[in-house]
C-alpha cells in the first residue's frame, strides 16, 4: 500500500486530500477542480499505476469512479455515487475513470436516492 500511496501523491497536489476508504479502495478528495479537470487528473494516476512494477505483484491497474461534491449534498450520498461509479468501471473494463454524473446523463446508471441531514467529522 505504499508504493501505491508513493505513486498516486505526486500526481496530487497538496490541497488534495488521500485516504483509505477499504481494503483496496480509496477515496481523492480534489479540491477547487471541475468534474473535466477532476477526470484528467484521475486518468494520470491510473497512468502512473499502469507504468509502475510493484514487488511481488508486477504491473497492476486501478479502477477510479467519481463524483462531485456539490452544495448541498450530503457526503455520504457522494461517497455512494462515486463507488456506484467505481463498480461500473470495475465491471465495464477496469483501468478506467468512470463520472457518476456522466454515467448518469447517458443512461447507464440510475440516480440514487438523497439524504436529508447533518454529518460531522471529528479526528
Amino acid at each position: 500500500m505504499l508504493l501505491f500511496a508513493q505513486t498516486i501523491c505526486p500526481v496530487l497536489r497538496s490541497s488534495d486530500l488521500f485516504f483509505r476508504y477499504g481494503g483496496e479502495e480509496f477515496v481523492v478528495l480534489l479540491c477547487g477542480v471541475d468534474a473535466g479537470q477532476a477526470q484528467s487528473i484521475l486518468e494520470r494516476c491510473c497512468k502512473e499505476v499502469e507504468s509502475r512494477s510493484f514487488p511481488q505483484v508486477g504491473r497492476v491497474t486501478i479502477s477510479i469512479g467519481f463524483a462531485c461534491l456539490e452544495l448541498g449534498s450530503h457526503p455520504v450520498d457522494m461517497l455512494s455515487n462515486a463507488d456506484k461509479a467505481l463498480y461500473f468501471a470495475k465491471n465495464h473494463g477496469r483501468n478506467q475513470v468512470s463520472s457518476y454524473v456522466e454515467l448518469l446523463k447517458n443512461g447507464l446508471l440510475e440516480e440514487i436516492e438523497t439524504r436529508q441531514g447533518d454529518v460531522e467529522f471529528w479526528s
